[in-house]
C-alpha cells in the first residue's frame, strides 16, 4: 500500500476500514481456495505421470524446456509417543527430536506459575512466550 493511500485511510471512518479489511480478507480466502484446487490438480497430474513412467520404461523425460523425474519425499510421524520418548531417553539419541517448544504446553506452564506480580506467569527456562495482538473479524 503506498503512502498516499495510507494517508487517506488514516482519515477514514472505522466502518469503512472494516469493510475494506473484509473485502481483502475475502479476496485472500478466495486465493487460498484456488490454491487448494490447483494443488489437487497438480497432485492428480503427478500421479498420472508417475504411473505412466514405469509403463513407458523411463526414469525421466523432457517436455517444454523442463525435465521431469521421480524423487523420494520422506516424512517422519510419531505414532507411539511413549515408545518414541522412552527410546530417546534410553539411547540418549536426542537428535531424533526437533528442538522447538509446544506453545500450548508452555502457556500452561506459565499460567501454572502465575503470581500477583506476574499474572501471565513465567515460561519454562530457555523459552520466551511472545503474544501479538491481531485483528479478528467474523460475520454476525
Amino acid at each position: 500500500m503506498n503512502e498516499q493511500t495510507l494517508a487517506k485511510l488514516r482519515r477514514a471512518p472505522l466502518g469503512q476500514l472494516g469493510e475494506l479489511y473484509i473485502a481483502y480478507r475475502d479476496r485472500r480466502d478466495a486465493i487460498r481456495q484456488r490454491e487448494k484446487d490447483l494443488v489437487a490438480i497438480l497432485e492428480q497430474l503427478a500421479a498420472l505421470i508417475l504411473g505412466r513412467m514405469p509403463k513407458e520404461k523411463t526414469e525421466g523425460f523432457r517436455a517444454n524446456g523442463h525435465v521431469f523425474y521421480p524423487y523420494d519425499f520422506v516424512s517422519a510421524t510419531v505414532n507411539d509417543p511413549e515408545a518414541f520418548i522412552n527410546n530417546i531417553i534410553e539411547t540418549e539419541d536426542y537428535d531424533l527430536i526437533e528442538r522447538r517448544a509446544s506453545k500450548d504446553a508452555c502457556e500452561a506452564y506459565a499460567a501454572a506459575n502465575a503470581t500477583e506480580e506476574n499474572p501471565k506467569g513465567t515460561p519454562p527456562p530457555g523459552v520466551t512466550i511472545v503474544t501479538i495482538v491481531k485483528l479478528g473479524a467474523r460475520k454476525v
